[in-house]
């Protein structure tokens, strides 16, 4: 989908939207994509953080502030100027495709607007505060950075650190969103599919937990049902990765 332009996004993924469990998988995506953004700029912020309080050497933060700035505009799809930091992957911004399909999600499936309105407000939220680390990074100015410069990059991180804990928050919110698709054989295979991913997001053992909660009597259940919804609709071809997936989720 390199080559597709934003229109031709948008209609490709119409095309998938008709369901509220595959437009679902485009959220989890996103979000996939925006909690591993949210652990490099944790981990950037933090060492920012050791070198601001040690002798402000001017090369290692100019480092750190151009980490940040490609993070930043993965999540925003801001470009900054002389730093290198735009990515035709991420030119519409993470942020902005994770709402977008929240909003259509809403738009599409209104009986299903309890299930995802509150991670939508939150999404909302994040936009601000992306927004907010966007223009605080803009009044730095790396090029001739000096320590003068210090108490804007401090005001920059506390807003870091808000984007950050907001994406821990929304983080919570997927995780109880995730069991109003227990039933969805396409989202339980995404899971399946994505599984370390998750547990980076999470915690070890996070899917294994999910499908235990959803299947108390043991995975061969879960196995079980999700093989045969698939092999139902015709996808046996399917069923050995499926059986693959399951057995992983124990060693």
């Amino acid at each position: 989908m390199g080559s597709k332009s934003e229109d031709e996004f948008n209609s490709y993924t119409d095309s998938y939207c008709q369901s509220h469990g595959l437009l679902f998988q485009f959220i989890l995506n996103e979000f996939l994509d925006l909690a591993s953004a949210s652990l490099r700029i944790h981990e950037i912020e933090e060492k920012l953080t050791q070198e601001l309080q040690k002798n402000f050497v001017i090369s290692n933060i100019k480092s750190s502030l151009s980490e940040l700035a490609n993070c930043l505009s993965e999540v925003s799809g801001h470009d900054f100027p002389g730093l290198n930091t735009h990515s035709a992957k991420y030119k519409t911004g993470i942020i902005n495709k994770l709402r977008d399909y929240c909003h259509r999600f809403l738009d599409r499936f209104p009986e299903e607007r309890p299930t995802l309105f509150r991670f939508t407000q939150s999404c909302n939220k994040m936009q601000r505060l992306v927004n907010r680390c966007v223009d605080h990074f803009q009044q730095i100015n790396i090029k001739t950075l000096s320590i003068e410069q210090a108490p804007r990059i401090h005001r920059l991180q506390t807003k870091i650190q808000a984007l950050t804990s907001q994406i821990k928050q929304l983080s919570e919110q997927l995780k109880s969103t995730l069991k109003h698709f227990s039933e969805d054989e396409n989202v339980l295979l995404f899971l399946l599919l994505h599984k370390d991913e998750f547990e980076r997001s999470y915690s070890e053992k996070f899917i294994l937990s999910f499908f235990l909660d959803l299947h108390p009597n043991g995975l061969s259940d879960a196995d079980l049902k999700v093989s045969k919804r698939f092999e139902e609709r015709g996808f046996k071809d399917l069923l050995p990765l499926i059986r693959q997936k399951f057995s992983q989720l124990t060693v």
